[in-house]
Parts: C-alpha cells; structure tokens; sequence
C-alpha cells in the first residue's frame, strides 16, 4: 500500500510559479499531468509514493502544491516515458528528466494543513522546519497517525 510523500523544492532558476501553473492547467484540461524533475529518486521508495509536495520560498514566504501520484518512474540517464508523452505540458514535452510523475488532484496547501504529515526519517522534528531549510532539494514524508485504530501493518 502506498503511504509515503515526496516533498520537491521547486528550482529557483525557472519561476515556480509558471511551472506549477503550467502543470496545474494541463492537469483540469486533461484530467492529470506529467511532471519532470532531473532529481534521482530511490526507485523502491518511489514505488510507494502516493502524494508528491511542490515547495519554494518567494519574498520570505514558503509556499506549498500538492498532487496525487497515479504513477512514476525513474532511471539514471534522463528519458521521456512513452506512456506519459500525451499529458506533458507543450512547454516541456522535449525535456528529458530523470523522474517522471503522473499526477491528479493538483492544489494548494497551507502551512497548517502541512502539519498533519512527519518526516519520514525523524517524526521529532517538526516537517515545516524542515522545508525551510534550504539544503534540502527533496524529502520522503508520511501521515501522521490521526488517532483513529492503527493498523496492524503498516
């Protein structure tokens, strides 16, 4: 079962928000988008991938995305997926990239709705501060246990 978050700084050098805008508008004409990203990802926790996070910082202020992941997948040298080619926005269907996503649901986040997910590797320190640390390029998070019965697996 899926359960794990993938959280993407959105490079600075190309303007975030032209490319999350370009991405969200083929995702209502289509019905979902594929996302590009030269980032190499560890293909067994991609797998398990079911929400990707866009975020990036402008005039000091950090600003959150999320999608649901349908598919994705990743190699070593950069490729455009044959099967995802029809939902790449025009403005980057000849970009080879490394990872490929395939997403739906695209919105916004606030920072409070941000709190309902833990980073995956240390649940103690706090997944907003993490984001705001300009070191991280990418991050693996999860939901936090809501209270409800846990799971006998997970």
């Amino acid at each position: 079962m899926k359960r794990l978050g993938l959280a993407i700084r959105m490079a600075q050098s190309k303007n975030p928000k032209i490319t999350l805008n370009v991405h969200f508008i083929t995702e209502q004409k289509l019905g979902k988008v594929a996302f590009s990203t030269s980032l190499k990802v560890d293909p067994d926790k991609l797998k398990d991938v079911e929400k990707v996070l866009f975020f990036f910082k402008e005039n000091k202020k950090m600003n959150y995305a999320i999608a649901d992941v349908l598919s994705s997948i990743t190699r070593k040298e950069p490729f455009i997926p044959e099967d995802m080619k029809a939902f790449i926005p025009s403005e980057y269907d000849n970009e080879e990239k490394n990872t490929w996503l395939l997403l739906s649901g695209m919105r916004l986040l606030t920072e409070e709705e941000l709190h309902q997910y833990e980073y995956l590797h240390d649940s103690s320190v706090d997944i907003v501060e993490i984001l705001n640390k300009d070191r991280f390029t990418r991050m693996f998070f999860k939901k936090k246990n809501d209270g409800s019965t846990p799971l006998l697996f997970n």
